[in-house]
């Protein structure tokens, strides 16, 4: 850190009175970057911010990093920002409301966890999903925000291990057919691009528009398991694959609402895409769907 410190002064980089805006993606080196910026500012007498960019090209897993930043963010009282891409902003620039369904799934399996409820446990889920009462805020942060039983969870839904439980609890048909009329009636009401497995399929199975949003399990893993040993973790991508390919096995031969493309749905694989490619080709179906 002193070094980095040594070379904003040496270089005169950070003026008195500056207002300085990081870019911290969540990797180890942004993350060391924003950790000696938030300790020196004081010191050195100027105001510190910082951005991040959601890419959306891996999923759930974007989501995560750009909660772990926020959360490093509140814990050294950095105000935050964030900037997201892919479906959220494909819904900006259509003017629609973006919806990621996945998010409403975890925060029912956040609550069965916290009441000790296994994801395998039908009754038990069955009996608990009178205590759930879910609302979705969008805020200007661009976060949709959950809110359970009166609580922002959106932070703590967004771990892998909260992942894995969420996929369980969502195979429950009592919990799909709970979450089902929210989510159409929420369709109803608003424009939306609405992100998730089964929403062409079994949501909204009369959407004026779908895409099957996909990459290959391999070119996937690249980018997630990229992303962790960033952030310092000890990962081989060969295990990254491994889970990647039992989680898609799992959703894909659950009973209910197993996740497969719409016969109607437009198939688009990012396998290679920059981010500016998929939201381009995505921007054309949809105005192509619609005329």
């Amino acid at each position: 850190m002193q070094r980095i410190i040594h070379t904003i002064k040496a270089y005169q980089m950070i003026q008195p009175g500056m207002r300085v805006l990081a870019a911290v993606s969540g990797g180890a080196d942004s993350v060391c970057l924003l950790v000696t910026l938030a300790g020196y500012r004081s010191q050195m007498d100027f105001s510190l911010s910082v951005v991040h960019v959601e890419h959306g090209l891996r999923g759930e897993e974007s989501l995560e990093d750009a909660q772990y930043v926020r959360k490093l963010c509140e814990a050294l009282k950095v105000p935050f920002y964030l900037e997201s891409v892919d479906a959220k902003r494909v819904a900006k620039e259509l003017g629609y409301l973006y919806v990621d369904t996945g998010a409403i799934y975890r925060t029912v399996g956040y609550h069965m966890w916290l009441m000790g409820i296994g994801p395998k446990d039908a009754d038990g889920i069955r009996r608990c999903l009178d205590d759930v009462n879910i609302e979705i805020r969008h805020e200007e942060d661009g976060v949709q925000h959950m809110i359970l039983n009166g609580q922002d969870v959106t932070g703590e839904i967004r771990t892998p291990e909260m992942s894995r439980y969420a996929s369980g609890v969502s195979a429950q048909k009592c919990v799909r057919e709970y979450l089902l009329d929210m989510q159409r009636r929420f369709s109803r009401k608003h424009n939306v691009v609405m992100d998730g497995r089964d929403i062409g399929t079994v949501v909204l199975p009369n959407a004026q528009v779908k895409i099957f949003l996909t990459a290959s399990p391999e070119e996937r893993a690249k980018r997630r398991y990229e992303e962790l040993t960033q952030k310092g973790e000890k990962v081989s991508y060969e295990k990254v694959l491994q889970d990647m390919i039992a989680r898609d096995k799992q959703d894909s031969e659950r009973a209910i609402a197993p996740l497969r493309p719409a016969p109607d749905a437009v198939r688009l694989d990012t396998s290679g895409n920059t981010i500016e490619q998929s939201i381009a080709e995505i921007l054309a179906i949809v105005r192509r769907k619609l005329g």
